[in-house]
């Protein structure tokens, strides 16, 4: 509206303020995906092509500029108005889309109770953004740890036998167990800097620490 009133004015010099910071890093972009930022881009390429001088400039909601409240109460009373006609962009669809998905995913892996749920309480692509980064055998080690599966903890399965005892303290061996709880290893757990959560123990910047930690205590090929 206000690059309209400008487009349509006989004056030289305008500045417009907005408290909305993400739309103007948006039309920072060189080649943005939102239909709408792209329509304001070559509004305002129009507007200056005609000699004219415009200054977008950034201001916090509410700090006493006059007409700031009223706009802000204007902005409140939209949902008022009549359906836009304006097209939703296929981004916008899309990103909609992947939320509503990723939304439902998460309330049906917060049903789920296994070890893997404890490493990964939320599902979140972009939680291990280096592990792509690693060997295919650490990979493949890495992965059995979050899922708490393993040669030395469930190869009993096949075997047809007990479930296997820690010998150091004549409980359960679990990956859990020695990962975070058995005692024998807690100075190692110290020297490779291993957080006492499992959550923790599976960030990126840990997951080297991990496999040093595994090799060192010659779990790696048990795994």
């Amino acid at each position: 509206m206000a690059l309209s009133s400008i487009y349509n004015s006989t004056g030289k010099n305008y500045q417009i303020f907005t408290d909305s910071l993400s739309t103007l890093l948006a039309l920072k972009q060189y080649y943005p995906r939102h239909q709408l930022i792209l329509q304001i881009q070559n509004k305002i390429h129009d507007i200056i092509s005609n000699k004219n001088h415009i200054s977008l400039i950034w201001i916090p909601s509410h700090i006493g500029i006059e007409g700031n409240e009223r706009v802000d109460q204007l902005a409140a009373q939209a949902h008022l108005d009549p359906p836009s006609n304006i097209p939703i962009p296929y981004y916008d669809i899309r990103v909609m889309t992947n939320d509503l998905i990723c939304s439902k995913w998460q309330k049906e892996w917060d049903k789920i109770t296994n070890f893997l749920k404890i490493v990964m309480p939320e599902l979140n692509s972009s939680q291990n953004t280096k592990i792509n980064e690693l060997s295919r055998n650490n990979l493949n080690i890495i992965n059995r740890l979050k899922l708490g599966h393993s040669k030395i903890t469930h190869s009993w399965i096949l075997n047809k036998t007990n479930p296997p005892i820690c010998e150091n303290c004549d409980t359960k061996l679990t990956i859990q167990h020695i990962l975070i709880e058995c005692q024998n290893y807690n100075e190692i757990r110290k020297k490779h800097q291993i957080p006492n959560d499992i959550r923790s123990i599976f960030k990126d910047e840990k997951l080297q620490n991990l496999l040093s930690f595994i090799k060192e205590i010659n779990m790696f090929n048990n795994i």
